[in-house]
């Protein structure tokens, strides 16, 4: 492999640093080795070519033999001046810039007090945000483990909390909000108990778009959908949740201020048909 020698800096590390590394995570059962590599690396002008940041999960064989896999960690770029009141295609492209880079980061990380910390920065800070968008990172629990029934299934993780989808720094809330506020039933179950149910679920299944009722003072109840994503570090789950009002961008006038017609080809057809399209970018 390559020599980064002299070089030591968090993710950009010295060889021994990064050898031992990788040592230490097929010892244990395999991890995330974060790195820089001049496989991804981009031309500088200045400098020649310039290593940049990457991760790779390393493992061990029962022979001994141990495979890493990389990739980079470069996030899909922000688009800016992209309002989250809609489910416009910007929106979708922030929110899988933010649970990607959320994600990545966290798998990452090499203590539970620096996944902590992420976690407290998430729900306190703007580190985890762009332009409006935000990204949360509660703990996940039991509540919605693949199963019989979705929305009751005993997991394979205590949750001593007594509460379904604790927040770090408030076990009564979900995504730095509590969920008493939200009003109704679905299945049967209190609509605040089915929104931590179905979440989860997502979470336990792999990821996936959820959409559900949500409420704020500017918009007052509305749908918003949300990408969720599981992950389990060292033993205890987290999720990563990101999201945008579920609704099509307002459209286009037609010209002189009338209604825009399918039945033309006026300037505001296309960019209607793709505010209406983007819906299918986000299913849920």
């Amino acid at each position: 492999g390559k020599r980064f020698d002299g070089i030591l800096s968090f993710g950009l590390v010295a060889q021994a640093i990064l050898l031992g590394d990788i040592d230490y995570v097929t010892r244990h059962t395999g991890g995330f080795v974060p790195h820089f590599s001049e496989r991804l690396a981009k031309l500088d002008v200045l400098n020649g070519v310039a290593p940049q940041r990457a991760s790779a999960y390393f493992s061990a064989c029962p022979s001994g033999e141990r495979i890493g896999v990389a990739f980079g960690r470069a996030p899909i770029p922000p688009v800016a001046n992209c309002a989250a009141d809609s489910n416009r295609f910007c929106a979708i492209q922030n929110i899988r810039h933010l649970g990607g880079r959320h994600l990545v980061d966290a798998l990452n990380t090499r203590s539970f007090q620096e996944l902590n910390e992420m976690q407290y920065n998430s729900a306190f800070t703007k580190e985890w945000s762009f332009d409006g968008f935000y990204s949360a990172q509660p703990h996940m629990s039991w509540w919605g483990y693949p199963g019989p029934n979705k929305y009751f299934n005993p997991g394979p993780l205590p949750d001593t909390s007594g509460t379904c989808f604790a927040h770090g720094a408030a076990a009564a809330a979900a995504s730095a909000r509590n969920i008493s506020f939200i009003p109704g039933t679905v299945d049967g179950l209190p609509r605040g108990d089915w929104l931590l149910a179905t979440l989860n679920n997502a979470c336990w299944n792999g990821g996936a778009w959820r959409d559900y009722q949500w409420e704020t003072a500017a918009l007052g109840k509305h749908w918003k959908v949300s990408l969720v994503i599981g992950f389990v570090w060292n033993g205890t789950a987290y999720s990563i949740t990101s999201g945008a009002v579920h609704q099509p961008a307002p459209r286009l006038q037609g010209p002189s201020c009338a209604s825009c017609s399918a039945n033309a080809s006026f300037p505001c057809s296309p960019v209607n048909a793709m505010r209406f399209s983007v819906r299918q970018e986000s299913p849920s």
